[in-house]
């Protein structure tokens, strides 16, 4: 079993090892699309002029095969592994003179007209293909000029000059092909209208066929390509976490549910007339005609607004809120919801809201209170993060709202949660013997914790330090009764590097250690002897009820991870991470002692029994290493679960597997109080030929700073 194990895991990471060295290039294409012609500009009879189209002319900087991003005003770069499938002089020249025949305006429309000489010549002058990544969303830009000229003559009739930018609904160069292919074939709209006044009345100004408008329809089709000839794509943005959005709903015209999708996310349906619903409570609704092979990304028109609620302290609170509407004298409930508490692993929920005035009300009150609300003005395309500040009886004191473009760029995917914890701590273990040993105590934790997640990076830290403090059985009160029974500190990091969405390379460093010295307490006076690492003897003890076993630091426990993880289930409610790769392990032993076995003396001619503890000897283990990692959030139960289980399998022989499993369960009580079961699991034959239990439960008081 162990070698099959190993196995798989060595063939996880020749896979990744394959992918590591293997980027494959992706390469896009800008096809026709029919969908987007104006029918107004389609002539029923040629106009009597012909014309030749030259040959897109592209600066170096843009004219190559690389797509070209802008970070900057003075910055670009290349991306090496997404290009053009086609020259991109010719791919421009290519639509724009399909799109001119189309309309059937002219007798001829041709590159190359040979020894005849066209009525008209266009140059079409690129000055600007690229994706602008910089600002609130990335956009696409292009910036050209179309000429007409008579045949064989330099002199321009008129130029239209068009510089556009587009926002881009998502991150993929799918969205940027799309909205380049859309743009240039609007200003050969707008070009081919001031063609067709030009040749009938002599001016080249509009006949009112198209609008030039710069800002985009609300809805707008864009070109991709889809398998089948029979269906087409219906595409909403994500303003905030698709998980925390509300999903959208597609209704055919006898009102039967076609499909429901994740915002954020395309699907396809068939070709036809349909109506989505969606936004919060699927308030909002828009008729759109889907056809093949054909993307519509619906614009937003639409804002959205997340609710956090805080004490005056800053520390998350768990209060019921609702979101009320006034539309035209008529009060709308568009739904209500608890406060999420992100420490418990909990995301807040995304409001998908139509222009307008809200109003949020607390405790229940209707949209008629005069107390515990607030009002938020929603605009298009705009994300608010409505923060509600309230007093130790849930009233509210104040609220604000922040607009979510107005938060630091740098602070982007970056969360840090500090929490100062008050326990009363009931333990049962048996780290130390075989029997069980039961203790109440009040403890302390320092809990700091970073997470940084922008695809494709996501690197997440925790340190934790836990103390506490026992009175010991029959002592009196005073500073010699109190043992350090819990003194732990440790600290764990992780850093996944994603090459394609549920798969990428993870490394981690973790550290376990303690500051105090450590002792071991007996309910009755014993004999012990301890004996160094080769037998020796160090020390020998009558009549004792206390023994030191560790110094401070030592044992200090490292281990690091190199591999393969794989994201099984990510979701609003559910994580769940499996990894597997090569993994390190030490632990540091200076004059850390643990029990042996029980020895007699009979050296003094009578029987002497001792409990032998011997010195601990540093340990280093390399092999396979396996992890699986979840957490589940339980919203009605206010509960959260995180489940870490860790397997090394050796390399070398004789050692056996190592495992550590820990499970916490926390559940949200009052304000700051939560009540944590923790259940842990550990096995290392070097240290305890045994598995050691260690089950702690806490009522937990935090302050989070």
């Amino acid at each position: 079993m162990k070698f099959l194990s190993l196995l798989t895991l060595m063939g996880i990471l020749g896979a990744c090892a394959i992918s590591q060295e293997y980027v494959p290039t992706n390469h896009y294409i800008m096809d026709y699309n029919s969908n987007t012609e104006k029918p107004a500009l389609k002539q029923t009879t040629p106009l009597p002029a012909s014309l030749m189209i030259n040959e897109a002319v592209i600066p170096y900087t843009y004219n190559r095969n690389q797509i070209v991003v802008k970070y900057s005003l003075n910055r670009v770069s290349y991306l090496p592994n997404d290009q053009w499938a086609a020259k991109l002089y010719e791919t421009v020249t290519n639509l724009v003179q399909q799109r001119i025949e189309n309309y059937n305006i002219f007798t001829r429309v041709d590159q190359d007209f040979g020894s005849d000489h066209p009525t008209y010549e266009m140059d079409i002058i690129v000055k600007n293909i690229e994706r602008v990544d910089y600002g609130n969303l990335p956009k696409a830009h292009v910036a050209v000029d179309f000429n007409l000229r008579k045949g064989g003559n330099q002199n321009i009739i008129f130029t239209h000059h068009a510089d556009e930018e587009e926002d881009l609904w998502d991150e993929t160069l799918d969205s940027f092909v799309i909205a380049v292919n859309e743009m240039l074939m609007k200003e050969t709209d707008v070009f081919s209208d001031m063609m067709v006044s030009y040749i009938k009345s002599g001016n080249p100004l509009q006949d009112n066929v198209i609008s030039h408008k710069t800002v985009p329809d609300s809805l707008a089709q864009y070109m991709t390509m889809i398998t089948g000839e029979t269906e087409g794509e219906v595409y909403l943005p994500s303003l905030t976490d698709p998980d925390t959005e509300p999903f959208f709903t597609v209704y055919d015209e006898d009102d039967n549910v076609i499909a429901s999708g994740m915002m954020g996310q395309p699907i396809s349906i068939p070709n036809g007339n349909y109506t989505i619903r969606y936004g919060s409570d699927s308030r909002m609704s828009r008729d759109v005609t889907i056809n093949a092979n054909t993307r519509l990304t619906v614009v937003p028109d639409w804002g959205a607004m997340i609710v956090n609620i805080i004490d005056q302290n800053r520390n998350p609170v768990k209060i019921r809120y609702e979101v009320f509407n006034d539309i035209i004298n008529n009060v709308v409930s568009f739904g209500n919801d608890y406060s999420r508490i992100e420490e418990l692993g909990e995301k807040p929920v995304s409001w998908l809201l139509p222009p307008g005035q809200y109003k949020v009300t607390l405790n229940g009150q209707s949209y008629n209170t005069y107390t515990d609300f607030t009002t938020v003005n929603i605009v298009p395309n705009q994300v608010y993060r409505l923060s509600i500040v309230v007093d130790a009886n849930n009233h509210m004191v104040g609220a604000g709202v922040i607009r979510a473009e107005d938060v630091l760029a740098t602070a982007k995917g970056l969360k840090f949660s500090n929490s100062i914890n008050g326990i009363l701590n009931f333990t049962s273990n048996n780290t130390n013997e075989k029997k069980q040993t039961q203790s109440v105590a009040l403890s302390g934790q320092f809990d700091n914790r970073a997470t940084y997640d922008v695809y494709p990076h996501h690197y997440t830290t925790k340190s934790l330090y836990e103390m506490e403090l026992t009175k010991l059985p029959g002592k009196k009160l005073n500073a010699n009764s109190f043992q350090v029974t819990i003194d732990e500190y440790s600290i764990k990091n992780t850093y996944i590097y994603y090459f394609i969405k549920p798969l990428g390379i993870y490394t981690r460093a973790d550290g376990a250690s303690h500051f105090f010295p450590g002792y071991l307490n007996f309910d009755s006076p014993r004999n012990v002897l301890k004996v160094n690492k080769s037998g020796a003897l160090v020390d020998s003890l009558y009549g004792t009820d206390k023994i030191s076993i560790s110094p401070s630091i030592f044992p200090l426990n490292l281990r690091e991870g190199l591999g393969i993880n794989y994201r099984i289930v990510q979701s609003l409610r559910a994580n769940m991470n499996l990894r597997g790769g090569l993994g390190w392990q030490q632990e540091f032993n200076n004059d850390v002692f643990s029990y042996d076995k029980p020895v007699t003396d009979s050296s003094l001619g009578y029987a002497v029994y001792y409990d032998r503890y011997k010195e601990r000897s540093s340990t280093y283990a390399k092999g396979m290493e396996s992890s699986l990692i979840s957490t589940f959030v339980i919203p009605f139960l206010s509960m959260g679960i995180t489940s870490t289980a860790d397997f090394l399998f050796p390399f070398e022989k004789g050692k056996s597997t190592t495992m550590d499993i820990e499970n916490i369960v926390t559940i949200s009580l009052l304000r700051n109080v939560s009540m944590d079961i923790r259940l842990d699991f550990h096995y290392d034959k070097t240290k305890q030929n045994y598995l050691i239990q260690d089950y702690r439960s806490y009522l937990r008081v935090s302050w989070f700073y």
